[in-house]
């Protein structure tokens, strides 16, 4: 259920589509100094995930990394309700049941020590994403910074959505979405440049891939090539 990148940094994955493409989900979730559990774009909480996350130890937070991964959100606060639940601020008007503790800034919270930078991505409202970076492991954490969907994954549609996005047979690529919601591009080029300034060789996103290679910082750059 649960594949480990580290003693501390795990992922599960959750198979399923979105407007017919099948993209899938993944949770990432983190093991702090402290013992606890921060827990990144949850999936829907099978009570399999939950005996193997409780087997890690206490889910102490739960972050919804921008506006579009946050359905399986209500769900994991209800199974934790002493866990710190982190989003953007409008997530509000789509979650209107769901408290918000801490509403993204920019910082870290102070429970997280320097275990965690986050890195806002500002410029695709309706993305409002922010990204983490993992020092101790080397890894950006993400939900939609990029796609990265393996090429032996033999599903039509996907693969033709993929070519016309121009990113067929690529490692990462920027989809159609991410350049019709370029609303702010200095913005979300000043964002993808701090993004790039970090230091890392691993980079997990929500649909599909956990990329680990040497040159992952360049392939990062590749992808959003396209953005002045």
């Amino acid at each position: 259920m649960l594949t480990a990148l580290t003693d501390d940094l795990h992922t599960a994955w959750h198979e399923s589509t979105f407007l017919g493409l099948k993209f899938g989900m993944r949770v990432t979730i983190l093991r702090l100094p402290d013992g606890g559990l921060w827990v990144h774009s949850p999936i829907p909480l099978s009570a399999e995930l939950r005996a193997a996350v409780d087997a890690l130890g206490p889910v102490r937070h739960l972050v919804a990394p921008n506006l579009l991964h946050h359905v399986s959100m209500p769900e994991w606060a209800a199974a934790y309700p002493n866990a710190v639940v982190h989003a953007p601020a409008g997530l509000t008007k789509k979650q209107k049941t769901l408290t918000i503790h801490r509403p993204f800034d920019g910082t870290a919270d102070p429970a997280w020590g320097d275990v965690l930078r986050p890195i806002p991505l500002p410029g695709m409202p309706s993305f409002d994403e922010t990204c983490f970076v993992h020092s101790a492991s080397r890894t950006l954490i993400s939900a939609d910074i990029v796609l990265a969907i393996p090429p032996e994954l033999k599903h039509w549609w996907t693969q033709t959505y993929l070519r016309l996005a121009g990113i067929h047979g690529q490692t990462v690529g920027c989809s159609l979405v991410h350049k019709f919601d370029a609303k702010d591009k200095p913005a979300l080029r000043r964002g993808i440049d701090a993004v790039l300034d970090e230091d890392f060789d691993r980079l997990i996103v929500s649909h599909s891939g956990v990329v680990q290679a040497p040159d992952v910082r360049d392939q990062l750059r590749d992808a959003w090539s396209w953005l002045p």
